[in-house]
C-alpha cells in the first residue's frame, strides 16, 4: 500500500498520498497504519505523539 505507483490510466495523481504522508508522521515521531476492513475498504490509524522528542547529537 505505501509504495509508491505510476498509472498509465487516466488519472488524477500519481499515487504518492500515503507514501508521503507515512513518511511525514515518521519523520514527526508518528505513524501511518493500514488494516484491511471486514467486507472491503480500510482502516487507517494516524499516530502523532503529543510532543516531539528532541535529538541528541554527538551521543
Amino acid at each position: 500500500m505505501f509504495e509508491p505507483f505510476i498509472s498509465s490510466k487516466n488519472t488524477v495523481g500519481v499515487g504518492m498520498g500515503l507514501t508521503v504522508a507515512r513518511h511525514a508522521l515518521r519523520n514527526m515521531g508518528g505513524d501511518l497504519v493500514l488494516e484491511d476492513r471486514p467486507g472491503g475498504g480500510v482502516i487507517a490509524t494516524l499516530t502523532q505523539p503529543l510532543e516531539r522528542r528532541r535529538r541528541v547529537h554527538g551521543s
